[in-house]
């Protein structure tokens, strides 16, 4: 079962503390993301797959998912098609989050896409969206996707 990376920041980011899934088979990259998402106040647990990200989403309430596109076993479209057809974090805002430069967003899968690596900027953007979005704050007139990396 995932468990939390790292412990708590000691101070965190005026606003809404955001619970957040770092999902990606590979433990540095989930190390760094977890570090990086900490330090924007957010309260992080991991998974090192799609099939224990699933699981761990029905037990659980995540506001934030970062899913891995390509893993072994189940990759991240259909994690996140599991995620969002049942548990309790079915709402989640959900970032397709893969290396591969051609990479096209799902835009009936996933809310945003994010390229590895993930700048500390880009990271602060999203953060702030999705409380925004959370706080029923919402921008509609500019597509998050823009605000991370363009899409092509």
């Amino acid at each position: 079962m995932a468990t939390a990376c790292f412990p708590e920041p000691e101070s965190a980011e005026q606003g809404l503390r955001l619970s957040v899934l770092v999902v990606d088979d590979h433990q540095p990259n989930r190390r760094i993301m977890a570090v990086l998402l900490e330090s924007l106040g957010c309260a992080v647990s991991c998974a090192a797959s799609g099939e224990e990200a699933v699981e761990l989403a029905r037990h659980a309430i995540f506001d934030l998912v970062v899913m891995d596109l390509h893993m072994t076993g189940i990759g991240g479209d259909e994690a996140t098609r599991r995620l969002r057809a049942h548990g309790r974090s079915r709402s989640a805002f959900v970032v397709q989050w893969s290396s591969d430069p051609m990479g096209r967003l799902n835009h009936g899968l996933y809310d945003a896409r994010l390229a590895k690596p993930a700048a500390l900027d880009e990271l602060q953007a999203l953060v702030a969206e999705v409380r925004r979005r959370l706080q029923g704050r919402v921008n509609e007139e500019i597509p998050v996707q823009v605000r991370f990396r363009p899409t092509t």
